[in-house]
């Protein structure tokens, strides 16, 4: 938390100290504002991006797969994730609640067009999903139950 002392100039202090005092005030002022400029532009502009490579509806449209690359800056690749939403929901911003992979530094051979693994997403019911991964697929996060949704996962062989 930022707490201010109370500055109180003297009667005693010189024209120099107090014109001083005056621009090291202003200086201090104008640094604070500049560091929260710039925390407000990042929280509102985040640096990672969503690129969505391909939306599965469920059959009663209720619910959509997206399977999307998220690339989060110049010294991270990317990852290949999926999202269950309900379909009268807006796809954002945000990391995958499903599932989450990469490519291992190039070990997987089978990537999407972006250049993530090549992950499909099959709907066997309204409420059963089948997720495909390529094998060396290194996997962050891989959730079996998403609100009524089973997920099953298949490492591919190939």
């Amino acid at each position: 938390m930022f707490f201010c002392k109370e500055i109180v100039i003297s009667a005693n202090t010189q024209g120099k100290d107090k014109v001083f005092l005056i621009l090291a005030l202003i200086f201090v002022a104008v640094f604070f504002c500049l560091v929260l400029a710039g925390i407000v532009f990042f929280a509102l502009n985040p640096i990672a991006g969503n690129s969505i490579i391909e939306r599965v509806y469920s059959s009663d449209n209720i619910n959509i797969i997206y399977i999307f690359d998220r690339n989060a800056g110049a010294k991270t690749g990317y990852s290949t994730q999926v999202s269950i939403i309900r379909t009268n929901r807006k796809f954002g911003n945000s990391i995958g609640n499903t599932f989450v992979c990469d490519d291992d530094h190039g070990k997987v051979k089978d990537l999407n067009s972006i250049g993530g693994p090549n992950i499909k997403a099959i709907w066997i019911s309204n409420n059963n999903i089948v997720i495909y991964y390529p094998k060396m697929t290194r996997i962050y996060k891989k959730k079996n139950i998403i609100g009524s949704i089973r997920i099953e996962y298949e490492k591919e062989s190939k």
